[in-house]
C-alpha cells in the first residue's frame, strides 16, 4: 500500500525571542520579545508583576526571555524541545547568575507540572511547528492558576487591594472525570483610620457530586387547549 509523503513544514524565521543557537544567546536579556515588529513588554505589559511568580516558557529557545524574567525575580519553568536550545539556556542562565529550571521535551508533556501552581505562561512564536495545539492549551490550562486583580483603586476607597485566586484538579464523578475548582482565596486589604487590616475568605470544593432529571412521557393529548378571555 502506497502511502502519500508528509509535506515538509516550510521554514520558520527565528525571532527575536526563541532565537536558537548563537544569535538567540546574543539578545540583551533586558525585556521579554514576542517577535519582530511587535512591541516588547516593556510597553503592552501583558505579564504584569512577575517577581516570585511561576512562568513557564514554552520553546524557550536560547532563553533570552527565560532568563530575563529570572532576573526580574520570576520563578521559570523554561520547556523545549531541542536539546541544544536547553543547553544554550542553562548557559546563559549560569552566566547571568539566575536559576532557570529547564526540561527538554514536547511542549504538550507537562506532567511535571503540578496543577494549578503556573502564574503566566507564555511561548513567543514557539508554537508555530506543533502539531497538536489543543493537547498543549488543554496542558497549559491544567497548570494554570486563574487569578484576578483590582487595579486603579480610587486612593480614596476603602479598599485599597482586591485579589482573588481560583484552584482547579481533576475530579471523578460517576467514572468520569472532570476538571472543577478545588480551591477559591479572596483577599481584601483595607483602612481604617490610621490601621490596615486584610480579610480573607478561604474555600475548599469537596464532594462533588453529578445531579440529573428525568423526564417521561406518559400520556400524549393533542386535544387543543381553548384559551380564555381575560
Amino acid at each position: 500500500m502506497l502511502r502519500p509523503a508528509p509535506r515538509a513544514r516550510p521554514p520558520i524565521a527565528g525571532t527575536l525571542s526563541s532565537l536558537p543557537g548563537a544569535a538567540g544567546a546574543a539578545l540583551a536579556a533586558d525585556t521579554v520579545r514576542y517577535g519582530p515588529g511587535i512591541p516588547t513588554e516593556n510597553e503592552l505589559k501583558l505579564l504584569g508583576r512577575v517577581d516570585g511568580r511561576r512562568i513557564l516558557d514554552l520553546s524557550c529557545g536560547a532563553g533570552a526571555n527565560a532568563v530575563t524574567l529570572a532576573k526580574a525575580g520570576a520563578r521559570v519553568i523554561a520547556v523545549d524541545d531541542v536539546a541544544d536550545n536547553l543547553a544554550d539556556t542553562r548557559e546563559r542562565a549560569a552566566r547571568e547568575k539566575v536559576r532557570v529550571e529547564a526540561h527538554h521535551g514536547p511542549l504538550a508533556e507537562l506532567a511535571f507540572v503540578r496543577a494549578d501552581t503556573i502564574d503566566a505562561a507564555l511561548s513567543a512564536y514557539g508554537l508555530a511547528t506543533v502539531d497538536d495545539l489543543g493537547r498543549v492549551f488543554r496542558q497549559v490550562h491544567r497548570v494554570l492558576r486563574i487569578e484576578s486583580e483590582a487595579t486603579e483603586i480610587p486612593s480614596d476607597f476603602p479598599i485599597s487591594s482586591a485579589k482573588r485566586n481560583i484552584d482547579y484538579d481533576w475530579t471523578t464523578i460517576s467514572g468520569e472525570r472532570y476538571l472543577l475548582p478545588s480551591l477559591s482565596e479572596v483577599r481584601l486589604t483595607f483602612r481604617q483610620s490610621k490601621d490596615i487590616y486584610e480579610t480573607r475568605n478561604l474555600i475548599r470544593f469537596r464532594d462533588y457530586q453529578k445531579y440529573g432529571t428525568e423526564v417521561q412521557i406518559l400520556e400524549v393529548d393533542d386535544e387543543p387547549i381553548e384559551e380564555e378571555n381575560p
